[in-house]
């Protein structure tokens, strides 16, 4: 009878335990109750998703520690966001991604391409990794972070030697082939001072800016071509590869000056690149996802070290919310004139939304 009685008492702490969950979470469990990726112990198994990444510090390689890695499933009309998170002081993160299928038509197997970003930084995007099976780990291997130069000294003229730069030319040559970021910081960093001298020569020098380019174009390739395995991503590396073979030919030659005369000092003052500052403060850019405050703990030290008190932007949800610095990101869902989870955060967005409509209610997303 007291066997009975205990099975009972049992049986109703698990009813109204799903009652009490019903009655709080009548939506779908995905869209309010978010997981930090990075706090899930995975054996990167099946659908589990591994990327390491460095950062270049001058000249010197040194472990990426919070650079932040979202994957997607890259498709012809949208690419599907499959997991993020962020990297652990080794460098690495191991994220899981949900068992399902991502396409219409054979969409067991997704299409999975990395970014890794971290500010200071230029986006890292190693090779996709296409058709994979999601009962195998997809192990990304180590991506490295170069600088963004764009606020360093130095002239940028575009895609192309100085005499062309008056013609035109060199913004032609930028726009047709989408290297203009990879350009500028290429640009930047044949100025600077600080790589002459921790090269030690101008030719080694020339070669690691000339590599650093050549690897910023890959990634771009990676992350922003070839929506179809195999057209176009192919074909904007194979101009990549021109390009860099171009500079190792001839291009570099020609354009770069650095030499003991000029660097660094020049007419007597020191050259203007030396101000060049590669502290690389461990910062969050604007709509990284830095924490979450819940019910009975929080995990928000990360939103301290850039974007903290009102520069957060704060997506709540039923069982804790979800932090993100100054805006929310893209696609993340801002709003709903669902009856009964009507909601408008979107004035939070970075640049603005989209909507979705439906038959009976719109969503609208960060853009």
């Amino acid at each position: 009878m007291i066997n009975s009685i205990m099975h009972t008492l049992k049986d109703f702490k698990c009813i109204s335990m799903i009652l009490f969950l019903g009655a709080i979470l009548p939506e779908s469990m995905s869209e309010y109750i978010r997981v930090d990726p990075t706090m899930i112990k995975s054996d990167a198994g099946g659908n589990t998703i591994k990327i390491c990444a460095m950062e270049m510090i001058l000249v010197t390689k040194r472990v990426s520690e919070n650079a932040f890695v979202k994957c997607y499933d890259k498709d012809p009309n949208h690419d599907d966001v499959m997991t993020e998170g962020f990297t652990g002081k080794d460098g690495c993160v191991t994220l899981k991604y949900p068992n399902k299928s991502w396409d219409w038509i054979g969409g067991r197997k997704p299409d999975i391409y990395c970014t890794v970003n971290k500010l200071g930084f230029v986006q890292s995007c190693p090779p996709d990794k296409d058709h994979h099976p999601q009962s195998e780990p997809a192990d990304f291997g180590t991506v490295t972070l170069y600088r963004d130069r764009t606020g360093d000294y130095g002239h940028d003229n575009g895609c192309g030697p100085w005499w062309s730069e008056i013609f035109g030319i060199n913004d032609l040559v930028a726009y047709g082939t989408g290297f203009k970021e990879q350009c500028t910081n290429h640009d930047k960093c044949y100025w600077d001072c600080k790589i002459f001298l921790a090269e030690g020569n101008a030719k080694a020098a020339q070669e690691f800016c000339d590599s650093e380019m050549y690897e910023g174009m890959k990634s771009n390739c990676h992350a922003n071509t070839g929506d179809l395995p195999g057209f176009g991503e192919l074909a904007c590396l194979r101009v990549a590869k021109r390009i860099y073979q171009g500079l190792q030919v001839l291009g570099s030659k020609m354009a770069y000056d650095k030499s003991s005369k000029n660097c660094p000092m020049k007419d007597g003052k020191p050259a203007p690149s030396m101000r060049n500052d590669y502290s690389h403060n461990d910062c969050y850019g604007d709509g990284y996802g830095c924490g979450y405050d819940g019910t009975t703990h929080d995990k928000k030290k990360k939103c301290n070290s850039c974007c903290a008190g009102p520069k957060w932007a704060i997506h709540k949800g039923k069982v804790w919310d979800d932090y993100y610095c100054k805006c929310f990101p893209k696609d993340l869902k801002c709003g709903s004139t669902l009856f009964g989870n009507r909601f408008n955060r979107c004035n939070q967005c970075c640049h603005g939304s989209r909507s979705d409509r439906g038959w009976t209610y719109t969503d609208h997303f960060c853009t």
